[in-house]
């Protein structure tokens, strides 16, 4: 199972991680370094072992979930 971040405007894929904490934490980074509309055009996707695709998060829900989970009290 692999996760992976797409910026929705462009279908530019922003990158592949082995866990979704792992892609949580750049969006974090994201988040941080430019603030909560830097993710607003972000989705999440989880890839099956069949290459199925199913969305998680996108914008304002994938910064929620992104913050909720990588911060120092999750």
């Amino acid at each position: 199972m692999m996760f992976q971040l797409w910026e929705i405007e462009s279908a530019n894929l922003v990158g592949s991680y082995e866990t979704e904490d792992a892609a949580l934490v750049v969006v974090c980074k994201a988040i941080e370094k430019h603030g909560r509309e830097a993710v607003e055009s972000i989705m999440l996707l989880r890839e099956g072992s069949r290459g199925r695709l199913t969305t998680i998060a996108e914008g304002a829900a994938l910064a929620d979930r992104a913050l909720s989970r990588t911060s120092p009290a999750a």
